[in-house]
């Protein structure tokens, strides 16, 4: 009969501290055996991913996209819009979308598998889930700009993103965003991710 062999790397250990050769870490699915090692990243979908900030002069505009080019590898199709915020004072509204499947989940790589292991051991990832499946992350604008990509901790500038995750029915969103995030994290980890930050 045919059997599904499915490996995922169980523990507690951070990834930090266990840089394993190629080809351990590096959970797979093999339906039935004969086609080999398939990347598990390859069932865990995402359908795409969004990014948004504001910004309130020229120059922070432009950081803030080099930031956002950063943190999805320059994978997003940036809009712009000038908008007035509640005070009168001019600012800029930025919205990075990425709509395609495959490029969606690519993007989640580049956050650093620092931060996407953080995110998939949150005992509160289940709260960044919303009733349509979007997980939500907040970063400061802040480190990244400085080439760190942390999450806010609810002060200062914040680049809001939301990924839709693909869940069928019977399936948990909570499960299949670890496993999404699990998955980033090694791909991260394998292909040396993010890449420098350049302003």
């Amino acid at each position: 009969g045919h059997f599904f062999h499915l490996l995922i790397v169980a523990g507690a250990t951070p990834l930090a501290s266990r840089r394993p050769a190629p080809g351990i870490w590096t959970p797979c699915f093999d339906p039935v055996g004969v086609i080999g090692c398939t990347p598990y990243a390859t069932i865990v979908a995402v359908h795409n991913v969004t990014w948004n900030a504001t910004s309130s002069g020229v120059g922070s505009t432009q950081v803030i996209e080099d930031a956002i080019n950063w943190i999805t590898g320059g994978l997003a199709e940036i809009s712009k819009e000038k908008v007035k915020s509640y005070h009168g004072a001019r600012m800029t509204m930025l919205c990075a979308q990425i709509k395609q499947k495959k490029a969606a989940k690519q993007s989640i790589s580049h956050l650093g598998p620092e931060l996407l292991e953080k995110l998939s051991q949150s005992a509160d990832l289940d709260k960044r889930i919303d009733e349509q499946k979007n997980l939500h992350i907040r970063l400061s604008i802040s480190s990244l700009v400085s080439g760190s990509i942390e999450l806010s901790d609810g002060f200062g500038e914040q680049i809001k993103g939301r990924i839709k995750l693909e869940v069928y029915p019977g399936q948990d969103s909570v499960q299949n965003a670890r496993d999404m995030l699990v998955a980033a994290a090694a791909k991260a980890y394998a292909e040396n991710l993010p890449k420098e930050f350049e302003s």
